[in-house]
């Protein structure tokens, strides 16, 4: 089963914000060799159920954090600084945005063997809308991963992601920046035709399938500490990197 909606407020407020630091995550899953054994067992799973093309397995970490009553939603593109932007940050649980938001990311409820996947963060964005209708039918696919994720204790350190954004670059081969403004507590994705992926990097998502036969050709993303600050941001976040074909999220 997957949730649209939060239980209550309070209860996602302490789940995300007791989401781990991302380098904690590749650490942990390193350590029980995730990469080296149980990534392949948890692929095969999407594969057998077709759902490759639009979710894929995710790192559970956070941005930022919440306040009581407030969720992450990515809302739909503006224009930031001259260019168009996805902008991520906290909207009232019961506003407006909320209500028409679908839940993009997702955590498996790891306090009952029948739990639900619960949401992580939400999107206004037509084709997650769209691809959130079509995972919550997918009722045998959800629980035969749910089983897993239990099986191999990876509930705190693995979800699910849907990666099909209706937001793409003017050419291909831009970059997809996520700054953090801490002011606001947002996250800024923007393609930059300046910034280039660099250095040691940490992936956060990843596609299931054989990227060969995927239209998408993967959807993966990074993180990677850069040594400077964003100057939107008054201190240190993190920011992604979408290279058209793969996604790479960037400490700055």
């Amino acid at each position: 089963m997957i949730q649209q909606r939060i239980a209550a407020v309070d209860d996602y407020m302490r789940m995300y914000n007791g989401l781990r630091e991302v380098e904690e995550v590749e650490r942990e899953l390193g350590r029980i060799g995730f990469f080296e054994g149980d990534f392949d067992r948890v692929a095969r799973i999407f594969q057998r159920h077709s759902v490759t093309d639009i979710v894929g397995i995710c790192l559970l970490h956070n941005h930022c954090s919440v306040t009581e009553g407030e969720i992450m939603v990515q809302r739909l593109p503006e224009v930031i600084c001259g260019k168009p932007s996805l902008v991520t940050a906290p909207a009232a649980a019961d506003g407006e945005l909320a209500q028409a938001s679908v839940p993009w990311s997702f955590r498996l409820e790891s306090t009952a063997d029948d739990g639900p996947f619960v949401p992580v963060e939400w999107s206004l964005d037509p084709l997650v809308q769209e691809d959130f209708v079509r995972l919550s039918g997918e009722t045998a696919f959800l629980a035969e991963l749910a089983d897993a994720l239990r099986a191999h204790g990876l509930t705190d350190l693995v979800g699910l992601a849907l990666y099909r954004r209706a937001f793409e670059p003017a050419a291909p081969e831009l970059l997809l920046i996520e700054r953090s403004d801490t002011a606001s507590r947002s996250n800024i994705l923007t393609f930059d035709p300046d910034t280039e992926v660099g250095g040691e990097t940490i992936q956060t998502i990843y596609y299931m399938g054989d990227l060969a036969d995927s239209p998408m050709a993967g959807c993966t993303v990074v993180c990677q500490r850069l040594p400077h600050c964003v100057k939107r941001s008054p201190g240190h976040g993190r920011e992604m990197v979408h290279t058209g074909q793969q996604v790479h999220s960037v400490d700055v």
